[in-house]
């Protein structure tokens, strides 16, 4: 589940983290990655199946898995 606020992203479910830079974080997620773009952005809390990340949300892409 995925819950978007306007500064704040909630992610249930993730598996890792694969990328975090200030305007840049992707998350692997069970069927797509997650890709978030925007300014000042941190991983604000974090536990085995919750994510929180912060700052201004710019855009969010999502890129699923080819599964056959």
């Amino acid at each position: 589940m995925i819950v978007i606020e306007k500064k704040s992203l909630h992610v249930s479910r993730y598996r890792s983290i694969l990328y975090v830079s200030d305007d840049k974080i992707v998350l692997l997620c069970s069927e797509a990655t997650i890709t978030i773009i925007g300014t000042q952005l941190k991983i604000a809390a974090m536990n085995q199946d919750e994510i929180k990340i912060e700052g201004l949300l710019l855009e969010i892409g999502f890129t699923y898995e080819n599964r056959h």
